[in-house]
């Protein structure tokens, strides 16, 4: 008996009951045939005994005929069970075609009736009782025309013509009886026979037609739950990938994605494994569980190897479930309880930088759509780990880098400074350079208030300072008035390094000038000696000094050689 759900909490049963319910059996319409046959019998026989009396004052017909419609009422009007009401149905007709025989002889209707209760009873029941009923009918006729032809039952129509004839009519009549009856009999049948196989096939059809819907409904069930636990899967990674997204420090960054896939996935046990500098050992970094936590501690590590279940994950690349013949002793001493293991390789640029191993303590835990989530989880953790240590990489170099600026623009300004002023001060004689005698040190302050001192800074440098003295008894520098001053100290400084930097650029212009003018006079020439005096004489010239001097060095053996 299959069955299908066609709503939630009602089941649907394939059963020869719901086929007769949806008429796909000949019980339905027969119950229907017979009970309708029934009543129209019991309206238009107690219609015809009320208006032609033909029972008269025979006391057996009369007791056959209340007999008869009394059960033919019962069977009519009240729940009574399908083989009464066909019985009823056919035996009705058997009645009226031996009752008529008996008032006409064979000269009545009579075999009209006795033929249409042999099609019923085949009909309602099976071949088999009409070939019966037929034969017990034909016997009875036969029992009953020697009694009619020996005058022992006498014809009862008046003012009909009867005939109570010989045995041969009655022979011959019964004969017709059989012949009309086991035609038309066996041509029900075969109709029959054709219609139930018919029905069988309309069965067979809808029974496929079910199982069908049934299978469809259980893979619409299944597709739904995969496609729920899919939809949570991507929920819970999408949240993970946000999480990771936000967090820059790569120890904080292990910790919480080992605790996120835990809690969200239901594992007790999450480790993610750093191979060293070295590419010897993948060293545990981050686990959610105590034991790993313990284990990260002691500096637990595992050896890279091209064999083995590391092997496998370097060169494939690709998750791997681990069996319980595979698992290895480190579980067996602090993860007993482990019954399904998964470990996924962390790649960055084709390269294995990590491993995430995952263990649950449920048998098969990790099926492909888990992977498939926790293989988009630990892409991105890779990439954001990678993107964390090219930060971290990058401010180191930016930090080296400033510091080397800052370095030499201390080491430019010093030599720089060395041939300039000091410094210039304004007064009301006007702008005036500050010499020893009249330092900024050693200057008293004329007012009361405090003076002002703001550094003139560059790339972490100072190479100079602004110092500003108020007269008078005006009221202590505002907060606007320090952002002012700090802002062009800081013009100042920038406008100071453009100088300094035009002027160096020009000095080695004309540095590079001078040097290709030397050279130029010098290539005007072949001869040696006319180029080692052209070249002391523009020296001499370029440098302004009294003397230059070439002095020729000696070569060993040794270096010629």
């Amino acid at each position: 008996m299959a069955t299908f759900d066609r709503s939630p909490g009602q089941q649907y049963s394939v059963t020869e009951k719901t086929i007769e319910a949806i008429g796909l059996t000949n019980l339905k319409w027969k119950q229907s045939f017979t009970k309708l046959a029934l009543r129209v019998g019991t309206i238009l026989g107690l219609v015809i005994a009320i208006s032609s009396g033909t029972l008269g004052n025979q006391p057996i017909r009369i007791a056959i005929y209340i007999a008869s419609y009394l059960l033919m009422g019962i069977a009519a009007f009240t729940p009574t069970p399908y083989w009464l009401n066909a019985s009823v149905t056919a035996g009705i007709f058997a009645v009226l075609g031996f009752v008529w025989l008996v008032d006409y002889g064979i000269y009545g209707g009579a075999v009209a009736f006795l033929v249409v209760f042999t099609v019923l009873v085949t009909l309602l029941f099976n071949q088999r009782a009409g070939i019966t009923s037929g034969g017990i009918t034909a016997l009875l006729m036969l029992i009953l025309g020697v009694f009619i032809v020996n005058r022992q039952i006498p014809l009862q129509a008046k003012g009909f013509e009867t005939y109570w004839g010989d045995m041969g009519s009655w022979f011959s009549y019964i004969i017709l009886f059989l012949v009309t009856a086991i035609t038309i009999n066996s041509v029900l049948t075969m109709a029959l026979k054709e219609y139930n196989a018919i029905l069988e096939r309309a069965k067979a059809t809808f029974d496929a037609m079910l199982q069908e819907r049934e299978d469809l409904e259980k893979v619409m069930v299944n597709q739904r739950e995969v496609l729920n636990r899919k939809t949570a899967q991507l929920e819970t990674a999408a949240y993970i990938t946000r999480q990771i997204a936000m967090v820059q420090d790569l120890k904080t960054l292990l910790e919480q994605v080992t605790k996120l896939i835990s809690e969200e996935f239901n594992y007790y046990h999450a480790g993610i494994y750093f191979i060293d500098t070295k590419n010897e050992f993948f060293v545990l970094q981050a686990a959610s569980s105590q034991t790993g936590i313990q284990l990260v501690d002691e500096g637990y590590k595992l050896a890279v190897s091209n064999s083995g279940i590391i092997g496998y994950l370097i060169l494939n690349k690709r998750p791997r479930l681990i069996t319980r013949d595979f698992m290895s002793a480190v579980n067996e001493n602090w993860f007993p309880d482990t019954l399904s293991q998964l470990m996924i390789p962390l790649v960055v640029r084709e390269q294995v930088i990590g491993i995430i191993d995952l263990h649950s303590t449920a048998p098969g835990a990790f099926t492909d759509e888990d992977m498939d989530t926790l293989q988009t989880i630990s892409d991105q953790l890779a990439i954001t780990i990678d993107n964390v240590r090219l930060l971290g990489d990058s401010r180191l170099i930016i930090q080296q880098l400033e510091a080397i600026s800052s370095e030499r623009t201390r080491w430019a300004w010093s030599d720089y400074l060395r041939k300039q002023k000091k410094g210039y001060r304004y007064t009301v004689l006007g702008i005036e350079p500050v010499s020893k005698d009249n330092e900024p040190g050693r200057q008293k302050n004329e007012g009361k208030h405090p003076k002002l001192d703001i550094p003139i800074s560059l790339r972490g440098q100072t190479i100079g300072k602004i110092i500003v003295n108020r007269k008078g008894k005006n009221s202590d520098w505002t907060d606007r008035e320090l952002e002012f001053t700090s802002e062009i100290a800081a013009q100042i400084g920038l406008a100071l390094e453009n100088a300094r930097l035009f002027d160096e650029t020009s000095r080695r212009a004309e540095r590079e000038r001078l040097v290709g003018e030397i050279t130029s006079k010098i290539r005007t020439t072949t001869d040696p000696d006319k180029m080692i005096q052209m070249a002391l004489e523009e020296l001499k010239g370029a440098l302004g000094v009294s003397q230059v001097e070439l002095i020729p060095h000696k070569v060993s053996k040794i270096q010629e050689e």
